[in-house]
């Protein structure tokens, strides 16, 4: 992807550069997946310990992810549902209904969490969820 947008804008750079940005990325998506917020993983127990099932949706690439498997979350949550495995990015009604079919539940069941990046909430009730905007 970065090659790609280097040649649009008529950019050279070297491949030792591309895979040093790269890594740098990953290196700080590791460290959000290693240092979930207290409140964020309060929220994940409280809402399973009273049966309800917990997905995760992500507008992340499959490099984006990498951090996912070895964290907390990826224990904790039921379904993990990318924009890289849908093809959609958020808001598009695909990607929560991909969600929704994981769970097996009904846009009526289903509360979303998000801090309203990428028009997510606006996305979520546009498929019939009820949004919730937190930060």
């Amino acid at each position: 992807m970065l090659e790609t947008l280097c040649a649009e804008k008529g950019v050279e750079v070297s491949d030792s550069l591309i895979s040093d940005l790269v890594e740098e990325r990953r290196g700080r998506l590791d460290l959000i997946f290693e240092n979930i917020d207290e409140t964020i993983i309060d929220m994940i127990q409280r809402t399973k310990s009273i049966g309800l099932s917990v997905a995760v949706v992500s507008n992340a690439s499959d490099t984006d992810v990498d951090g996912w498997f070895g964290s907390w979350l990826a224990d904790e949550v039921e379904h993990f549902v990318t924009s890289f495995d849908v093809g959609v990015m958020k808001p598009e009604p695909l990607i929560y209904r991909r969600a929704m079919d994981l769970l097996g539940v009904e846009a009526s069941e289903v509360v979303w969490v998000g801090d309203g990046s990428y028009s997510e909430l606006a996305g979520a009730q546009n498929v019939g969820i009820t949004p919730l905007w937190a930060t």
